[in-house]
Parts: C-alpha cells; structure tokens; sequence
C-alpha cells in the first residue's frame, strides 16, 4: 500500500515515460501488440514486454493513463522485495528475509523509481530473481530446475529491456568460477541456457526481424545497443560510480564495510554474490552513458550486503574479528560411509583433505560439554563418598 500511495500524483515528466506510454496505449486503443507504434511509427529500440504489461494493467480502464502507467513498475518493485526476501532467507532465514527487504524498501532511490513508466525496475525484478534461481541452483543436488529458472529469468530481462539482461549470464559465470573452478563452470550448462533464452524470445524477436519499416540488425543492435554501450564517456566514469552509488543513502555507509565483513569468511554463497555485485558494477561502469537507473539492478545486491553485514557485527564482537564460520558441506566426491560421516559431523569435526580433520566452529561448546560431564562425574563421586555418613546420620530412631 505504501508502494501505491503516489500513484496519479505525477505527471509523467520524461519523455522516455511519454513513449513508453504511447507505446502501451497504441496496444490498448488500436490493437498493436505485436509490433509496438508511435503515431503510426513502429518502434523496435526496446522489446515489447514492459509495453504489453502497462497495457494489460490499463485494460481494465479502457485506456492509459497517468494513473494506471506506473503500475507495472509498482507491480516490479514489489516482485523485487519479494525476490529480496527470498534471497535472504534461502541464505539466511526469514528474519534476514525480512530485514533485506526493509533495507530495500526504505531506499528513496528505489522507491522513486517503483513510480516511473520505465524498463529499468522490471529489469531490476528480473535479475533479482535470476539471482535467487542461480544460487538455488549452487546448493541443489540435481540443478535442473533452478537452472531453468535462472534462464527463464534471463529471458524475461531480455523481452523487457533488452541485451542489458544478458549480463546476469556474465555475473553467473565469473561467479561459478570463483567458488567452484571449471567444474562449476560446466554446472552452469550455458549452452542449454542459451538455447532456451532464443526459443523464449522468438515470439518476439521473429517480429522485430521480419518486418521491412526498419533494419533491426543496423538501426537497433548495432546503433542503440552497442553504439550507446560503447560510446566514449563524457566525464569521469568513476566519478559517475560514484554519484550512483551515493543514492543508496541511508543504507550506503554500510556496503563497502558489509562487503570487506564479507571477504573474512570462506562461503561459497558469499563469494559468489560478491562476485556477482563485482561483474555487474564492472559492466555497467564501462558503458559509455552513465544514467542513475542503469545501477538498479545493483540495489537488491546491496541491500543483501548490508544485511549480511549487519548480522555479522554480533559475532565480530563476541570473537574479536571474523565472521561466524559457514556451515559445512560436503562434497559430491566424498566417500565417507554414512556412519562415519555422521559421527564425524557429531564430533564436530569435517573431514579433511588427506585425512586429516578441521575443527568446526563449536570448539567452545565442546569445552562447555567436557566442563559440565566433568561436574556431573565430580558430583558423582561426592554422593558415593558421603552418601552412606549422611544415610547413616539419619537412621530411624537415633
């Protein structure tokens, strides 16, 4: 509801939201889904999915207006959190869920893009998501599934904005290697990834590619896509960074110092979203147009940070440094029999290498446990000692 409050007390003040608006009015009022117009102008320098998903917002009206426009950013926003949330707590729990999203919520920059007639916002929910499917997919046995749904995600990012979305392929990548080598590389199963993003956007695409207004190939791919991503920048490209990343204000003086929490601990999770947030600020800081909106998609990642950054601070205090240690795992080469393996995991100790074994991080409770049998053995031995003078002192009838 707090999301909705601002709806129809704006005008649209861009003219990329005007043209998105007529876009989506053309669909409603004269019928043109399949290719998008403007004043009987066909216009192919977006996919059509934001377009149709304004319009079928506005279907209920009959028409689009200032009102009904934002709704699909609205509806992105909100799909966002919930993509937040569900990142947190497969990482985390449902408290961390909740708290990540609160962060998100509570950003103004993210908040006033959930109002513009925009593509970037329901890019943002799409690479969110792919995110959560990419690391569901790292802790599943059989990865089918999730990886399924990264790619679809992708997909989706595609259809709404374009070659933009493809970066979470190049994010999912750098990442696999990062944590788990070529081996986790090959998980990923891009050829099959790719395979099904271009059946995806074929309903779209063979449109875009067969009509004879405009050249696709020349006036849209090479001219809007890689003509605007590698331009020569007018200013500073890290003074640009910057300022974007200034806009997380309240939440943004706790990134960097979640992060560098985050580089102390050995977690596969972790360091594979740290990468992903890396891969992602390298390619958007190497276009050559710097605009506030094409770093969104970066908000749900920092919300993350600061979150796990935050449930850090408990356990730097505590131990004097270092995060809480990540929970073992084992890998999908270890041998051990069942039994063992258990009782190794209720020894607190994991395997090793070549034999050996590495404490976990409940050294303190097992000297709490040896501290406590030892009391009990003492007491014990105390009962046994003075049990019979003390049976003995209160005989019946002395």
């Amino acid at each position: 509801m707090v999301f909705a409050l601002p709806l129809g007390r704006r005008p649209l003040d861009n003219q990329d939201e005007a043209r998105y608006s007529l876009l989506a009015r053309e669909a409603v009022e004269r019928g043109h889904w399949i290719l998008p117009r403007v004043r009987d102008e066909v216009y192919l320098n977006k996919p059509p999915l934001y377009f149709w998903t304004v319009a079928a917002f506005a279907l209920p009206w009959g028409v689009v207006t200032d009102a009904n426009a934002p709704l699909a950013s609205v509806a992105s926003a909100l799909a966002g959190l919930l993509a937040v949330f569900a990142v947190a707590c497969l990482l985390w729990g449902a408290r961390a869920g909740l708290a990540a999203a609160l962060v998100l919520a509570t950003s103004p920059f993210y908040f006033f893009m959930a109002h513009q007639v925009l593509t970037d916002m329901m890019l943002t929910a799409w690479m969110t998501w792919a995110l959560y499917f990419y690391l569901a997919a790292g802790r599943a046995h059989a990865p089918r599934w999730p990886l399924a749904g990264f790619y679809l995600c992708a997909a989706g990012g595609l259809a709404s904005k374009g070659p933009a979305a493809l970066m979470v392929l190049a994010a999912a990548a750098a990442a696999s290697l990062a944590a788990d080598g070529w081996g986790g590389l090959r998980r990923l199963r891009l050829p099959l990834g790719l395979g099904l993003i271009a059946l995806t956007a074929l309903p779209w695409l063979l449109p875009y590619l067969f009509q004879r207004e405009r050249s696709y190939g020349r006036a849209v791919v090479m001219t809007d896509y890689l003509g605007w991503y590698f331009k020569s920048a007018v200013g500073s490209r890290v003074q640009a960074v910057a300022a974007h990343l200034a806009r997380l204000l309240p939440w943004g003086v706790f990134v960097f110092p979640a992060a560098w929490w985050w580089t102390r601990e050995r977690s596969g999770d972790r360091k594979r979203l740290l990468v992903w947030a890396a891969t992602l600020i390298v390619l958007l800081s190497l276009s050559g147009e710097q605009r506030a909106r094409y770093f969104l998609p970066l908000w749900p990642i920092f919300a993350l940070l600061v979150d796990g950054g935050h449930r850090a601070l408990p356990h730097i205090n505590d131990r004097g440094g270092g995060l809480p240690p990540a929970e073992p795992r084992l890998g999908p080469r270890c041998r051990l029999p069942a039994r063992g393996a258990v009782g190794a995991l209720a020894r607190g100790r994991v395997p090793g290498r070549r034999g050996g074994a590495r404490s976990l991080a409940a050294r303190p409770r097992r000297r709490w446990a040896r501290g406590d049998r030892l009391d009990r053995r003492r007491a014990r031995g105390r009962a046994r000692r003075h049990g019979p003078r003390l049976s003995g002192a209160f005989r019946p009838g002395q």
